[in-house]
């Protein structure tokens, strides 16, 4: 097994997935306080939006065209899943790096859709109970430097929390969650690294994890049996050295819903503070910049570090400099996830010219907790500037207002080509309703609510 550098205690890493899945099988409504109930209000808005947009990129419409060849549930949460995630506007949670509202939220409100009966606080804790299974097991593999070696974390930790989600909605016990959660990891393995390069199937990929962790939550309840000391073998599977404490903390303490990162545009996030320090800045004509220094942990220089023009929609959003030009000279561009065209301005071409990425070591000692940034401008007279960010726009480790991630909505629903409106604000006041009345029809509401924002 590779050396990771992360040292774990032999009985720790042995750890069964026995207690964790009673630790899930006990989340219901009244555990959950009532900023992690809000929390997962607004993970829901944020995720059903990025549904609604991605249904016009065109890795969503050909996911869109699958979906109609095969009306079913599957079908359904395999388009809303990749549709959310190829927007590149979905949360984020940094220590595991796993885009968690992107399977968590298809898989819930789906699957609450498919089931008569379903309360809003049992989708609410169901969504609570998903996060808490996707991140947890995307720190323990440390899917943040994970990722850099070829697995996607997302992917590997997909079916896991769509089992924890779906469980909760079954209402199932300590012992069928367990085996839910091993049947989910029985089932995942990395994807070849050149398969994902293929249009559409990191998206289409995506969806499947999720359906096959929905399918072992089902199978579970039907009395199948699992492995439940599958942890390590599948942390061994991909190369990762699993630290299992993660599974041991108590959920609550605090409960994780609550401290993901909400992107305030579509970027990767590892370029997001960056770009948010760039803007900072006061730019002076491109001809009298020098150099535009951007300094990150050293583990994802090589990602964002991208000096040519991108040929497609998603490169456009990975690497630093195109970024940092259309902050400059198309700042519109940054709010569009569909990004039919991409804006060659040659004054973004020449700023790209003078960006120079660095890895920074003290930037990177807080890695994975923290993605820092920081951006000096180098004047040709000698003079520069420096802004550094440690946590940009919709961090955290900040305190998220509706009227803040509607805004959000909204801005980038315009810039991608819809016009929000009244359907916009509708699914917000659903969402920030969730709970109030627990009517038993919310999942197929919100589901309706997304469809006609995305095909109004």
């Amino acid at each position: 097994m590779p050396d990771t550098g992360r040292t774990v205690e032999p009985h720790i890493a042995q750890a069964s997935l026995a207690d964790f899945g009673a630790q899930v099988a006990s989340v219901s409504y009244a555990s959950i306080d009532a900023a992690a109930q809000t929390a997962a209000c607004q993970r829901l808005l944020d995720a059903l939006v990025a549904v609604a947009i991605g249904c016009h990129t065109p890795e969503g419409r050909l996911l869109d065209r699958y979906a109609g060849r095969w009306h079913g549930n599957g079908a359904t949460c395999r388009l809303l899943t990749g549709a959310a995630r190829s927007t590149e506007v979905d949360d984020i949670d940094l220590p595991a790096c796993t885009t968690v509202g992107s399977v968590v939220v298809p898989v819930a409100v789906t699957m609450a859709a498919a089931r008569p009966n379903v309360g809003e606080g049992a989708l609410l804790s169901a969504v609570v109970g998903g996060y808490e299974a996707m991140t947890r097991l995307g720190r323990a593999i440390g899917g943040a430097t994970l990722l850099y070696r070829g697995v996607w974390p997302t992917y590997v930790t997909a079916a896991f929390g769509a089992a924890a989600t779906t469980a909760r909605l079954l209402e199932l016990d300590a012992a069928a969650t367990a085996r839910a959660l091993a049947l989910a990891l029985a089932r995942t393995d990395n994807l070849p690294r050149g398969t994902l390069a293929r249009f559409g199937y990191r998206y289409y990929a995506l969806g499947c994890a999720a359906v096959d962790g929905c399918d072992a939550a089902l199978a579970a309840a039907a009395g199948v049996e699992a492995d439940l000391d599958g942890l390590a073998p599948f942390a061994e599977r991909l190369g990762a050295t699993l630290d299992a404490a993660e599974f041991r903390a108590e959920l609550g303490a605090p409960w994780r819903v609550a401290s993901v990162d909400t992107k305030p545009w579509p970027t990767s996030r590892q370029a997001l503070a960056s770009v948010a320090a760039f803007r900072q800045l006061e730019l002076p004509p491109v001809e009298e910049i020098e150099r535009i220094v951007v300094a990150v942990p050293p583990a994802y220089r090589a990602m964002i570090d991208r000096p040519e023009l991108p040929s497609n929609r998603v490169e456009s959003m990975l690497g630093v400099q195109y970024q940092l030009g259309l902050a400059a000279f198309a700042p519109g561009t940054l709010d569009d996830a569909v990004r039919e065209t991409l804006p060659h301005d040659p004054r973004i071409a020449a700023l790209m010219k003078k960006v120079e990425v660095r890895a920074d070591e003290e930037l990177g000692a807080e890695f994975p907790r923290t993605w820092r940034s920081r951006v000096t401008l180098e004047l040709s007279a000698g003079a520069s500037a420096t802004t550094e960010v440690l946590a940009p726009p919709g961090s955290g480790t900040g305190v998220l207002s509706w009227a803040d991630l509607t805004a959000k909505a909204e801005r980038v629903l315009a810039a991608s080509g819809s016009h929000p409106g009244p359907r916009l604000a509708a699914l917000a006041t659903r969402c920030e309703r969730l709970g109030v009345s627990d009517g038993s029809d919310a999942a197929r509401e919100l589901i309706e609510l997304t469809e006609e924002l995305a095909h109004p």
